[in-house]
Parts: C-alpha cells; structure tokens; sequence
C-alpha cells in the first residue's frame, strides 16, 4: 500500500501542491475521474501495517481516532471550531471550490495541539471517504459500469477540493505527521482486514469501572473499538470528550499496572489548550528538528496541564492564550539569563537584535521579565533569540511564537 499523498502523486505524474491541484481538477475527463477513484480504493485495501508501523517507531507518541466515533467528534469540535473535514463527519462538507492556505490552517485547528504533544496522528482517510462508493463499484463492475451513475459528479467535485486540501497539509503528510487510515483497514470495521484480530485483543480487556455508573450519552461500542483498535496498531486512543476518556481509563489489560488508554496526556478533544496562530508552515518547521520538537512537546504538555489546572473547563479561549503566553514567558525567564549572557559572551553582537540582547542583559530590571516581554512582542528579536540560545530556549521561543 502506498500513502495516500504518495499514491497520487505517482498516479497523476506530480508533486501535489496548489499549482498541480488546479490543473489536474481542470483537465481530467469524467472516466479518468472514476479510474482515480477505482485505482485510490484498491490502492486503501492493501497492508497498512507493513508501510507505518516498526519497531523501531514504538517509543513514539502516536495517536489514533476511531471512525466509529466520527458523529461524537464532530459534536465536540462544534463546540470550539469550524466543522473539519479533517476529523468527525465532515468529508463531505468542504465550502471552498479552492481552499487556500489559510482555509486548510482552519480545518487543521481542532488537531494542533495534538500535533504539537505528540509524533503522529492517525485520522480517517477523508478522500476515501468521498470516493468509496464509485471505488468500489468501479473495482467490481468496471469503470464503464460507473461512469453514468448519478453520484459521480459530486464524487468529483469533492476528490477536486480534498487535492488542494492535500497539498496545503502535504508537509505534515510527507514526514507522516498526518497519516489517513483507510476505514476498512480499522479492527472494528465489520468485515475488513483486521477484524478477526481483533477477538485476540479483546481476550485480555477487562473493565474495572462501575457498570451501574454508564453514562448514556456515550457510545460505549464506538469507545470500546477505540481503545481496541489503538492496542492493535500499538496507538494512542483519542476520545471526543472527557466522558468518553473517563470511561476508557476504567479498562485495563490483563498483566499490565497501567490502563488501557494514556496517562502521559489527555487524550480529548475539549481538553484546554491554547489555539493560537499556528500555521501548517510553523507546525512542519518546529517538527523538522526533532531535538527542539521532543522539548516542544514537554512543553505543551506542561503548558496544558497547567492551564486546566488554573482555569475551569469553559474558560475563554484568549483568556487560555493569555494564560499560556505568561506560563511560558516565565519558563523561559527562568531558563534564560545565564544562558543568554554566555552565548553573547561567545559571539560578538553583529545585529541590532544581539545588542538589543545585551542591553537586557546589563539593564538594572529583572532580566527575565524584559525579556520574555519583548520576545513575546518583537518577532524579529524572538528570531534572533532563537539563534543565540540553546536547544530549550530555541523550543521555548518558537512555542512564543505561536502565541504572540
């Protein structure tokens, strides 16, 4: 099985990005259209396991949203976002004929604090998603079966705006930050390729929780098969909601201390986290280095514990920002002044930046407190900074940045 950007790439003949999205949109015939969506649907029932999944990757935090769980995620980033075809339902709702840049940076908001504490994130393959049912009709009855079937134009309607959706996330999908499981390919899919595996999970789950205690409003099957589904791919369980996560932590596996979803960090979707002005361009640019995005992460994990800590569960979200800003100003305050001076020290000041650095560093203030203002406030100095500092203070400003 090839990746999803990776298989139509090859299949179109180029790098996929806002150029090549229009272009292919504007030429193919509507048989070329279903061979696409027949060749994408073969293309999704192949191994998955062999392309993603090592031993070597298992020390990584990597997360997994079950499809099942779909209406109750879409409720949830109702609350706080857009609706994103990225995650919950959606697949099929894309406005925009076109969606720029910063309409993709949008739909990607409820998952940046998740790709901000952690290596991976497994979602649904939305465009498989949008084309499955021409892909699979065309598979077993042949593309000229297909052709005249009602659904096919708004198929591809929908495969052209998810083409300009891909290549705007196309960083996060190229260093497999972002990785699209096709729905058959999930344990809990009836029927699929793994369901017989999953009885073999399923053996060694037990519940420890208080059964009289259920709430009604959760889908307690859709739970279940996440956390299954998780165990099987070794993956992190995401829940839509902190009463679906409560409910999974009362799960456990036989001969294991710790249960059956993560402690390290809330895996929820309306848990407290700062939204910010990420870009996709500042989340690929902070993941490239993986020794400043391994502090970054720390970070943002403290950052969120202490920020649900401090304030209540419906706490606004400039507020949250707010909160956030000052928490990591004075991390970074506390990291910085000897830091700092020893850096100067060993490289002369050649920038007004550098001597802005020094000035601070002689000024009869608290050092920190100047210093995580201005960095918070002056982008161009914050730059500078980042270039003077160590690795923990680079991972504290480019955090900064996404909050200024």
């Amino acid at each position: 099985m090839k990746s999803s950007l990776d298989f139509i790439e090859s299949h179109f003949g180029q790098k996929l990005n806002e150029n090549t999205a229009k272009s292919i949109g504007g030429k193919l015939s509507t048989r070329e259209w279903v061979e696409f969506c027949r060749s994408y649907w073969e293309n999704s029932k192949l191994d998955l396991a062999s392309l993603y999944f090592s031993e070597q990757s298992r020390d990584k935090t990597k997360l997994y949203i079950e499809p099942r769980l779909k209406h109750a995620f879409e409720n949830t980033v109702a609350k706080g976002f857009d609706s994103s075809p990225l995650i919950g339902n959606s697949h099929l709702r894309i406005t925009e004929e076109t969606p720029t840049a910063d309409d993709v940076a949008t739909m990607l908001n409820p998952l940046k604090k998740h790709l901000l504490t952690s290596d991976q994130i497994f979602l649904p393959d939305g465009l498989l998603s949008s084309l499955d049912f021409v892909g699979e009709d065309a598979s077993k009855y042949g593309v000229d079966k297909v052709m005249n079937n009602s659904i096919v134009p708004q198929t591809e309607a929908a495969i052209k705006k998810w083409l300009f959706v891909l290549a705007h996330i196309r960083p996060l999908l190229k260093d497999s930050s972002i990785v699209f499981v096709p729905y058959h390919q999930t344990p809990a899919f009836w029927g699929g390729a793994n369901s017989k595996e999953l009885d073999k999970v399923r053996k060694n789950f037990r519940y420890n929780g208080n059964e009289q205690g259920l709430s009604a409003h959760i889908d307690h099957d859709a739970v279940l098969s996440a956390i299954l589904s998780a165990r099987f791919f070794d993956l992190d369980a995401v829940l839509p909601d902190k009463r679906s996560f409560e409910y999974a932590s009362q799960f456990s596996f036989h001969g294991e201390t710790t249960g059956a979803v993560s402690e390290a960090i809330e895996l929820s979707f309306d848990g407290l986290m700062p939204e910010g002005g990420v870009s996709i361009k500042d989340l690929a640019s902070i993941r490239k280095n993986e020794e400043i995005f391994s502090i970054v992460k720390r970070l943002s994990r403290d950052c969120k514990s202490y920020i649900e800590e401090k304030l209540g569960a419906d706490a606004d979200k400039e507020v949250i920002t707010r909160l956030s800003r000052a928490y990591l100003e004075d991390l970074l305050a506390e990291h910085g002044k000897s830091s700092v001076l020893k850096k100067v020290g060993e490289s002369p000041a050649k920038s007004i930046g550098s001597s802005i650095l020094i000035a601070f560093c002689t000024m009869p203030l608290d050092f920190g407190a100047a210093l995580a203002a201005s960095l918070a406030t002056n982008p161009t100095l914050l730059r500078e900074g980042e270039k003077a500092f160590d690795k923990t203070h680079k991972a504290h400003a480019r955090l900064l940045r996404l909050f200024r």
